[in-house]
């Protein structure tokens, strides 16, 4: 019974003396992560565009009896991926979608109240589809190019720009709402 704590403790100091890690020394830090399974937590990096919510409000007013109200801000739960991985590391970029709410009065009489996003663009012309998928809202503009024939602009006309996240590829909608309320959407490659 004397000799059973001293055997006991023995054990422990020659199983903690092997312990020590020499089995790791002739390993680079990536084989040791590996093994451990913590080698994609730290060869991932994540970019959020934009990084937090963003809200852009427009509030305007046509000679032509048109009053635009724009908010165009950030989805936070819908968003495209892309993955470049240089060397050991993988960085993730995430491009988020953008909403736009669009109302639309004549002559304080309001006839158009939607919201405008892909999906708007993808209901009106389902060739688009395929186009819009890789693209991400750059920007909203409010037109005001009179019809050389008619000297006067008798729609609002509201543009929506979008870029191709993996290059120059852009798109330009144009929506343009009649004094009824009537729409017609129209889409140009750059």
């Amino acid at each position: 019974m004397k000799y059973t704590s001293l055997i006991i403790l023995l054990v422990f100091a020659i199983t903690f003396a092997a312990c020590d890690g020499r089995d790791r020394l002739e390993k680079t830090p990536q084989e040791i992560l590996k093994e451990t399974k913590l080698l994609d937590s730290f060869s991932t990096k994540t970019v959020f565009i934009p990084q937090t919510y963003t809200e852009i409000k427009t509030d305007t007013i046509l000679n032509n009896g048109f009053r635009i109200k724009i908010k165009t801000y950030s989805d936070l739960e819908n968003n495209l991926v892309d993955s470049i991985k240089i060397d050991s590391i993988t960085t993730k970029t995430f491009y988020r979608e953008f909403i736009s709410e669009v109302t639309v009065f004549k002559d304080e009489k309001e006839i158009f109240n939607k919201t405008v996003d892909k999906s708007f663009f993808n209901t009106e012309n389902e060739s688009l589809n395929e186009d819009l998928k890789m693209m991400t809202l750059l920007s909203v503009a409010v037109e005001n190019s009179p019809d050389l024939a008619l000297k006067e602009l008798e729609e609002a006309q509201i543009s929506f720009y979008y870029n191709h996240i993996k290059g120059d590829y852009k798109l330009q909608y144009t929506l343009r709402i009649k004094p009824n309320g009537k729409f017609i959407v129209s889409n140009f490659e750059n």
